[in-house]
């Protein structure tokens, strides 16, 4: 699922096939989040489609600027390789343009899922990762060590028209996969592309951009936020907290993040974490329960407000993570009750 924040709310979801491939993508719009208020009709964007192939990862953003929403998503066939594509009212395939002769190196890759996100500069940027390939070495008689090696990366615009596109570096240092990027301002104004991306390790990885670039130093791994037995996608947006000292202004205050993720070994109990000094390492707090049962891939948004308030969207079920896609809107004292709270409020909405 992904969901985008502005003057209507956007939803873009995908179909699981009972075979566990995904369908095609769906566009509801909706009214203002924070009222919830969600419409029944729902839009099928068959636009989004290429023949014989199946759509999947919806990666949404919008562009405040040009008041357009893009959605970008991967259209796949016979479960051979990944294309990505670009869907802004008529159909853009951006695989050659974006990536050129390196999709020879991957074996395969995926943008999203989730949002996307506008920098402060008007550019666009997309989470996305790939299965590099490694060239078997002469003496190698090991299959999984030469086995394609996931990377995170991020697609990104360089013109004003959002019409040209361009790649990062993969990520290096480690096995990363799927990601979602955010924005981080520091207490001097200043700002930075912080990453948060699924590993093949118990814990997560952050990485932050290098200075006057879009390319990602070494990721470092994220003590307090534990990653899933098989691993799974989570959420990050940056927003500006309403808990300041008065006289303070809102310009002057440094970012803080939320991730959303299952917090066990296995994808249940949904919780929300909070970074109020992002641009430090080991200052994640949490997690606030926001649903207490089998969970799976979410995507946080942001209402700036006044009144400050936060939405995410979420796989669940009470046996298996999907058999439903749910919507919770929550505050920032909402981050602040107890684990016991958080529970007696699950039991009490169900």
């Amino acid at each position: 699922p992904a969901i985008l924040p502005g003057a209507s709310a956007l939803l873009a979801q995908w179909k699981r096939c009972l075979w566990g491939q995904t369908h095609r993508n769906a566009l509801p719009v909706l009214s203002p989040f924070f009222l919830l208020q969600w419409e029944e009709t729902m839009e099928t964007l068959t636009s989004a489609e290429l023949h014989c192939h199946r759509t999947m990862n919806p990666c949404p953003v919008y562009d405040q600027e040009n008041k357009t929403v893009f959605l970008f998503f991967n259209c796949v066939k016979k479960c051979v390789t990944e294309n990505c594509q670009k869907c802004s009212g008529s159909l853009t395939d951006l695989t050659e343009e974006v990536i050129g002769d390196d999709v020879r190196n991957w074996a395969t890759f995926a943008v999203g899922p989730g949002h996307g996100v506008q920098l402060k500069s008007g550019r666009l940027v997309l989470p996305a990762y790939a299965y590099h390939i490694i060239v078997p070495c002469s003496c190698c008689f090991l299959l999984w060590c030469c086995s394609p090696v996931p990377h995170s990366l991020i697609f990104y615009s360089t013109d004003d028209k959002r019409e040209k596109w361009q790649k990062s570096e993969l990520m290096q240092g480690m096995a990363t996969l799927e990601c979602q990027v955010a924005e981080v301002t520091s207490q001097e104004g200043d700002t930075v592309l912080y990453c948060n991306t699924r590993t093949t390790s118990p814990f997560r990885a952050e990485a932050f951009s290098k200075k006057e670039e879009l390319n990602f130093e070494i990721p470092y791994w994220c003590k307090e936020l534990r990653e899933t037995r098989t691993g799974c996608q989570g959420s990050v947006v940056s927003f500006l907290s309403t808990s300041r000292s008065p006289g303070v202004n809102v310009n002057d205050t440094p970012s803080n993040l939320l991730f959303s993720h299952p917090t066990g070994n296995e994808r249940k109990d949904l919780g929300i974490y909070r970074n109020l000094s992002p641009l430090e390492e080991g200052k994640w707090e949490g997690p606030c329960l926001l649903y207490n049962g089998p969970s799976g891939y979410s995507d946080l948004a942001v209402c700036q407000g006044p009144p400050l308030l936060f939405g995410c969207l979420f796989e669940c079920g009470k046996v298996h993570p999907y058999e439903e896609i749910a919507f919770q809107l929550f505050n920032e004292q909402k981050l602040q009750s107890t684990p016991a709270e958080q529970i007696r409020e699950q039991r009490g909405a169900s």
